[in-house]
């Protein structure tokens, strides 16, 4: 008798304990809501075209008006330490950051998201930063290549209209053009009235500037000169002198080139 009020006590022992296990989670409660957390929508190396977009999805639907809030999303240039300026809109679920205008190539940006509430007023437990940076420049070959001088004159000056369109003065005042991005030069220009060129300016395929000293006439004082080409660099003009007196108005007029002997 003993033996079975002793189990007795013991099965209804376990069966309370069972009990108030089962019942420590209440199946009527609501679920528990997940931490609020931004993560950038684009691709793993996080590089953004130069006025590109930042968009930032969250894992849950949030109060728009606290992450539209500047003070709660925040862009820094880590290359000044200074804001980014930029606007701030939805669309749909994805938060997008557009800067007001084209920031430099390689440009580090740190995205500091914070503050931002979800619907049911939770706000994100702890500040977010992202890293990323504008894409590379259009060209990231660097390094340099000699190319074959076409004269043993110095060159004073260069200028390319593109890749391949191109002029150089030499210091004696020779004017040379390339048309395959310096494989070769060809000679267009030489005058006895210019003893020397110091820059070349390339305007268009027509027009080319070059700064030089003028002598006009044989004189032995040479006048500094702006000269203007309008036939790509086959004849030039005298626009600007900084001594007339040393040429007459029937010698300032056109210079025209004269070939070299090479």
């Amino acid at each position: 008798m003993r033996v079975s009020n002793l189990l007795r006590s013991v099965v209804v022992g376990a069966m309370a304990t069972a009990s108030l296990v089962g019942c420590d989670k209440d199946p009527n409660a609501p679920p528990e809501t997940p931490a609020l957390t931004p993560s950038l929508a684009i691709a793993a190396d996080s590089v953004i075209a130069r006025q590109g977009a930042i968009r930032v999805l969250f894992n849950a639907p949030v109060n728009q008006a606290t992450a539209l809030d500047p003070g709660n999303f925040t862009v820094i240039n880590t290359c000044t330490g200074l804001p980014v300026a930029g606007s701030l809109r939805f669309s749909g679920d994805t938060l997008i950051f557009t800067p007001s205008q084209a920031l430099p190539f390689l440009t580090g940006l740190s995205v500091r998201i914070q503050g931002v509430l979800d619907q049911n007023n939770n706000a994100m437990p702890e500040p977010v930063i992202f890293r990323l940076r504008t894409e590379n420049p259009p060209v990231s070959d660097v390094s340099w290549e000699q190319l074959t001088s076409p004269t043993n004159d110095f060159v004073a000056g260069v200028s390319f209209l593109d890749r391949n369109e191109g002029f150089i003065s030499t210091l004696t005042g020779g004017i040379y053009r390339t048309d395959n991005g310096g494989g070769s030069f060809a000679a267009l220009f030489k005058s006895l009235d210019i003893t020397g060129t110091r820059d070349v300016r390339v305007v268009s395929a027509d027009s080319v500037y070059v700064v030089g000293a003028a002598s006009f006439g044989g004189s032995s004082l040479a006048a500094g000169a702006l000269l203007r080409s309008v036939d790509g660099g086959r004849t030039f003009q005298v626009v600007f002198s900084d001594d007339p007196s040393t040429c007459s108005r029937s010698r300032c007029g056109s210079v025209r080139a004269r070939r070299p002997k090479w």
